[in-house]
């Protein structure tokens, strides 16, 4: 369909006097908004790269958002689900900051709606991930909902073609070559003539990384639509594609399975050119084949800058560390012998220890006492085992199959030494900023100072001040602060010093919340924190921070 903007709402409930009702307060529990779509369905305008997805609401949906609890505004959200295209509803203690280049200095679970790639991310702590997010509205502690306003949230306006996800036969979304899910607008120009592709399961596979995964590196599959790196050590490997992006913990991204893939970082000399490719043991393009794990060719060179994806079988290479021990059936009617062996037999607590079965003559189940105390802790043929205790430690298993059962105890094989006693002359103090990057003109907006030990030594009568500057010659208001602190006016600045913590413990937080009040014009907050103590302290960069806080 033809759409005049995108990302954004297109319709939804009203009542005689145009008012939206589609967001009311849930009738089964106060801490919910429902979603009321009867007798207008709800339809909500997805704008991602360059598609434009278009998502109908049309049943009433009960606690759709929430629970909430008092605090401050929450803005509510639909998601598409970049795996299998599922809608769900979730909410933010941001609003969403339009913007071609992103925020400076954002917060965690900062939105950011990318209008140079039409795209809406959010900050993760350490990067920017990508999402299909459209907002509801909003929600105060004063039970104020506020719907967002038909038309185009972004400033994106125009001529759209947008529609309907496309799912197969096994309610899976179709996707096109970018990666963008195909749709009823552009379903028929591609299967007709389009030069975009759609690429099935067997060409792209989209999941989530188990571990931060870096660009052009081969992956493996793990349970629940997850990958991790690859790593042609591992017997247990099996490459089912390449990640052409960087990504990051839980982020989500599609992986080549098949074809050409370009990398103009790659320099393949002229004699390599139509030689296969490897898995090297963290994941890297390799044209040395490995000598131990896995070997599996996964393409070849095809030109200086490009490799051809063309995933072959597995071969398992001669490899003692997981050679197994010979098990014979036995003749017909044999008990087993248990046996086992463990690796590695001493360390320090805590002291992670993997054990292999080498029981004789097929045993069909396996009962594993770490300590000999009488608690089966694993019934898995070859589990592993955490001994968080220092001590000797007995390990018992018993083995059965149809004709008969065997126990062996092998007394005192794994020894657990004490961990070592943490010390250290150092503190290692750092202080950051837990606040909104975008406020309201003259809304009062609470900002949160967070300090930090992760020094060995303890920090006492630990120092915090907080620098504000003028904007535009006018003092900004501290409109709350702790009990115990200062305010010092001095030339441009205004100092707030927070009450000094007696003791700061290696590895504990504390955090501080004040409230300022944002000028009537336009501008921009700049603010200076920094945090001391009496001991040496480690690291110093990490004790100053700043922040910039824009007023619109």
């Amino acid at each position: 369909m033809l759409l005049s903007f995108r990302q954004g709402i297109a319709r939804y409930q009203t009542d005689v006097y145009a008012t939206p009702t589609f967001l009311q307060k849930s009738t089964l529990n106060g801490d919910y908004i429902d979603l009321i779509v009867s007798p207008d369905p709800t339809v909500v305008i997805f704008a991602h790269k360059n598609a434009t997805y278009v998502i109908e609401e049309t049943k009433t949906v009960r606690n759709a958002w929430g629970p909430f609890t008092a605090g401050s505004t929450r803005y509510l959200f639909w998601d598409i689900n970049l795996l299998d295209a599922s809608i769900t509803r979730g909410y933010t203690n941001f609003p969403q900051i339009v913007e071609s280049t992103p925020p400076s200095n954002p917060a965690f679970d900062q939105h950011w709606y990318d209008t140079t790639n039409h795209q809406m991310k959010v900050w993760n702590g350490s990067k920017w991930l990508e999402k299909l997010r459209v907002f509801a509205g909003s929600y105060s502690s004063q039970a104020i909902i506020v719907p967002m306003r038909l038309g185009s949230q972004v400033g994106e306006v125009g001529n759209f073609e947008g529609g309907n996800l496309i799912l197969d036969s096994y309610n899976k979304p179709l996707r096109q070559s970018d990666g963008t899910f195909v749709t009823s607008a552009t379903d028929l120009s591609i299967i007709n003539a389009s030069s975009k592709k759609i690429k099935f399961e067997s060409e792209v596979v989209s999941g989530m990384a188990a571990e931060n995964i870096p660009k052009f590196s081969f992956v493996q599959a793990t349970k629940g639509k997850a990958f991790k790196l690859a790593r042609s050590d591992d017997w247990k490997t099996r490459v089912v594609g390449l990640s052409t992006e960087d990504l990051y913990i839980s982020e989500i991204g599609n992986i080549e399975t098949n074809g050409l893939v370009r990398n103009e970082q790659w320099n393949w000399p002229d004699t390599a050119i139509g030689k296969p490719v490897f898995c090297g043991k963290t994941g890297e393009v390799t044209l040395v084949p490995p000598t131990t794990g896995v070997l599996q060719i996964v393409g070849y060179v095809f030109d200086a800058s490009s490799i051809f994806l063309d995933i072959k079988n597995v071969t398992i290479l001669s490899d003692v560390l997981r050679e197994t021990i010979d098990t014979p059936s036995g003749p017909i009617g044999t008990s087993p012998i248990a046996d086992f062996t463990a690796t590695p037999l001493t360390g320090t607590a805590p002291l992670f220890v993997q054990f292999k079965d080498a029981s004789r003559y097929a045993p069909t189940s396996w009962q594993w006492d770490f300590k000999n105390d009488g608690t089966i802790e694993s019934t898995a043929q070859s589990p592993g085992f955490k001994f968080t205790e220092a001590g000797k430690f007995s390990v018992r298993l018993k083995v059965k199959n149809q004709y008969g059962e065997n126990e062996v105890v092998k007394k005192d094989i794994v020894v657990v030494d004490p961990a070592p006693i943490l010390s250290g002359l150092f503190t290692n103090l750092s202080i950051e900023f837990s606040a909104p990057l975008q406020v309201a003109l003259s809304e009062t907006f609470p900002i949160s100072i967070v300090v930090a030990n992760a020094g060995y030594r303890i920090a006492t009568n630990v120092v915090r001040t907080i620098v504000i500057d003028d904007v535009n010659g006018a003092r900004v208001e501290i409109t709350a602060k702790p009990t115990g602190s200062t305010v010092v006016h001095e030339g441009t600045t205004t100092t707030l010093t927070l009450p000094s913590i007696s003791s700061l413990d290696r590895g504990q937080t504390v955090t501080t919340p004040f409230t300022i009040k944002a000028p009537s014009k336009t501008s921009v907050i700049n603010i200076r924190a920094g945090v001391v103590s009496p001991e040496l302290d480690s690291t110093l960069s990490d004790n100053v921070s700043t922040l910039s806080i824009r007023v619109k």
